[in-house]
């Protein structure tokens, strides 16, 4: 009942303050105008773990002004029946992009490997101070964890992993990595699809050996014009 699933609540809060509830509604079907059935999907993130997905039916009864949920059932999701179907998501991110940044210019380029099993983003940057900077990025989809997980390996000896995951119209990654120095980095990356040739990015929640680093501003990053017209004749 009620009391059992609040105390439970509470009990989880308390052990683990920064876990967080995202939830997305997929589908809406009238059983009454006052009853509704809810279909879509839930994200669980307990501190640095690796976030928890799963879809939900839940029933809506209306007093008032007010919908309240008189059930609710989680499920997990459907496992993919291949490496493309789990990222088949991800694939508007094909093309080549460039960051809109006063202080870098950034080039990223991804695109499927043979048999469309992962994602390959490749990137560079060249700095306003005159330094470059390289990267490679896999994108795979682990069918132990089941969840989309992520290697990066740079080009000043820095490495990390991560996983991904979809928080609303948008993706959450969440990352660390071994900096070049030793030095140990946690972050998750916010990207937001604006539409088939625009999306943003913002780093939150960063730490370097434990200790909070300001979180970053908003990068616009843009289809390269020749992806887009390639896009638009398609």
């Amino acid at each position: 009942g009620r009391d059992a699933i609040v105390d439970r609540l509470s009990n989880l809060f308390k052990e683990t303050p920064e876990a967080k509830l995202s939830g997305q509604v997929e589908s809406v079907r009238m059983i009454r105008p006052d009853v509704a059935s809810v279909d879509g999907r839930a994200t669980v993130f307990l501190g640095n773990n690796p976030p928890i997905d799963s879809v939900f039916t839940a029933i809506f009864v209306k007093e008032g002004d007010n919908w309240l949920i008189s059930s609710s059932h989680e499920r997990d999701l459907p496992t993919p029946v291949s490496n493309y179907e789990a990222l088949q998501e991800l694939e508007w991110m094909i093309g080549t992009w460039q960051d809109q940044s006063d202080s870098a210019t950034v080039n990223t380029t991804v695109r499927w490997t043979p048999n469309q099993a992962f994602l390959l983003r490749s990137f560079s940057a060249e700095f306003s101070d005159g330094g470059s900077f390289e990267g490679t990025q896999v994108i795979g989809w682990d069918p132990l964890s089941k969840q989309i997980r992520t290697l990066t390996f740079n080009s000043d000896g820095s490495f990390g992993e991560g996983t991904i995951a979809k928080n609303g119209d948008g993706w959450l990654l969440k990352m660390w990595q071994v900096l070049g120095d030793g030095s140990v980095a946690n972050a998750t990356h916010v990207l937001s699809k604006a539409d088939d040739n625009t999306m943003t990015i913002q780093a939150i929640g960063k730490t370097i050996n434990g200790e909070p680093v300001p979180a970053s501003g908003t990068i616009t990053v843009v289809r390269s014009v020749d992806t887009a017209v390639e896009n638009a004749q398609e």
